[in-house]
């Protein structure tokens, strides 16, 4: 994550030390003010990874990105717009994002593919969001992945938080805001919050990200058709991946759940579900009842 410039040599020589390893919050780059990644490609550019070679829209930059974003969708074309101007203003010089759609029938596919973001690569996967996580896994070159739901708006500072983590922290995720208003939504927001820092179980609309080479040698999501991402916090916790980061800003997460099913409704439901998964039921008879 190191950055090289190269500089004439001065007339006289430069006071200090060498700024030759500038890295973390420390550095204050341009990215830092919110600048959008630059729109230089390598069309030459060849896949680095098996999962590259699916379907995939945009050439890797010429170095490795810090923070890969994977986006699993389906169905997703109203909410991508707003999505995509959430990631420009989030991403950082050396960040990519990776967005995967399973077979969308109302036009995700070529609206993700329209020209004017340099910075998104666009793949295909089969439907199903654990296999569309780890193809934009595999797709993706970052150190760290994240990985987002379409309906999920980052932080302003978010990747750029996850990049200066230091060595000890592995993985992490985000608190999580509903955008309505209301008491009975910041009783909801807190109960998820709570549980999720005191048992560090987070749910895939926290913005769930990991360092890859764990993510790889816990062998990425479960292929289940439901609660991938409680499966896949469970590797983590079983292989000791310690504490999670909590980043200070919160994930903004649509509301429209609790919204077309009904607040006491749906929080029922969603706890049902996971005590029925915490006592072994599986996930595929699970999705039924979800659906």
């Amino acid at each position: 994550m190191s950055e090289a410039a190269r500089i004439a040599p001065p007339q006289t020589p430069p006071q200090g030390p060498p700024a030759a390893d500038r890295r973390g919050p420390a550095a204050a780059p341009p990215e830092l003010q919110g600048a959008p990644a630059p729109s230089h490609t390598d069309p030459a550019a060849k896949p680095s990874r098996p999962g590259e070679a699916i379907a995939l829209q945009g050439a890797p930059a010429s170095s490795p990105p810090t923070v890969s974003v994977v986006v699993p969708t389906r169905d997703e074309a109203a909410q991508l717009p707003s999505l995509l101007a959430n990631l420009q203003a989030a991403l950082a010089r050396a960040d990519e994002v990776v967005l995967v759609d399973g077979q969308s029938a109302d036009g995700t596919l070529a609206a993700a593919r329209a020209p004017g973001h340099p910075w998104l690569r666009v793949l295909e996967a089969p439907r199903g969001r654990a296999a569309q996580l780890n193809a934009g896994a595999a797709a993706a070159r970052g150190e760290w992945l994240l990985f987002l739901h379409a309906d999920t708006r980052l932080s302003r500072h978010a990747l750029r938080r996850i990049a200066a983590l230091g060595p000890e922290v592995s993985w992490g995720f985000s608190t999580l805001r509903l955008p309505a208003p209301g008491l009975a939504y910041r009783l909801i927001e807190g109960g998820i919050n709570l549980r999720s820092r005191r048992f560090a179980t987070p749910s895939g609309d926290q913005a769930l990200f990991v360092r890859r080479a764990l993510f790889e040698s816990l062998g990425g999501f479960p292929p289940v058709p439901f609660l991938e991402d409680l499966a896949f916090v469970d590797r983590l916790r079983a292989a000791g991946a310690g504490p999670p980061h909590v980043l200070p800003e919160p994930a903004v997460t649509s509301a429209r759940r609790w919204q077309r099913h009904g607040l006491l409704a749906t929080v029922v439901r969603m706890w049902a579900l996971r005590l029925a998964y915490r006592a072994g039921v599986s996930p595929a008879r699970l999705a039924r009842h979800y659906r």
